[in-house]
């Protein structure tokens, strides 16, 4: 069976969870891997998980691996944990609506959920830690960026995505003959 009759073959909840892990997934990459948390107006330089990066300065980026601050370390922890979520929770659908041997199974479905349960509460804590603590460490008129509402959608998403694979079991999804 092909990729196009397996999908067409899956429940449409399956297909419904596996479009929105798809775009939670797309965010969560781009949330993951930006700079672009926050911005500092005056010498326009921005935060991300990973890194501080200025426009000023010749465009030069420094690492945030390691840095001093306690809730930077627990917020990249967090954000990890939301990260591999998500990432898991997709892997598990793909496995769940294409893999001949995960088709339908209903052990497949509830760990897509709580692998997109495990994401969201990732993220969720990683973007509440982010929120409560970045003002106060950041000088200057600080705004919040696109990384920081990605995050926030792509938390939404894997939450929805994960619980909607509760109710996917094997409804509709087609066995493998044999």
């Amino acid at each position: 069976m092909g990729v196009k009759d397996s999908f067409m073959g899956a429940s449409m909840i399956a297909k419904i969870a596996f479009l929105i892990l798809f775009v939670a997934n797309f965010f969560n990459w781009i949330s993951f891997t930006t700079s672009g948390w926050a911005e500092v107006d005056i010498s326009k330089t921005h935060y991300g998980i990973w890194r501080v990066c200025g426009e000023v300065a010749y465009n030069t980026c420094g690492n945030l691996d390691g840095a001093g601050k306690a809730w930077v370390g627990a917020f990249q922890a967090f954000a990890i944990f939301g990260f591999i979520g998500v990432n898991v929770c997709f892997a598990l659908i793909i496995c769940f609506i294409f893999m001949d041997k995960c088709k339908g199974d209903k052990e497949v479905s509830i760990a897509a959920c709580i692998a997109g349960i495990v994401g969201a509460v990732g993220w969720l804590i990683a973007v509440i830690i982010f929120a409560d603590n970045y003002e106060e460490d950041i000088t200057g008129d600080v705004d919040l960026e696109f990384g920081f509402g990605l995050a926030i959608v792509a938390l939404v998403l894997s939450a929805a995505g994960g619980i909607a694979m509760i109710f996917a079991n094997g409804g509709g999804a087609t066995k493998p003959s044999g």
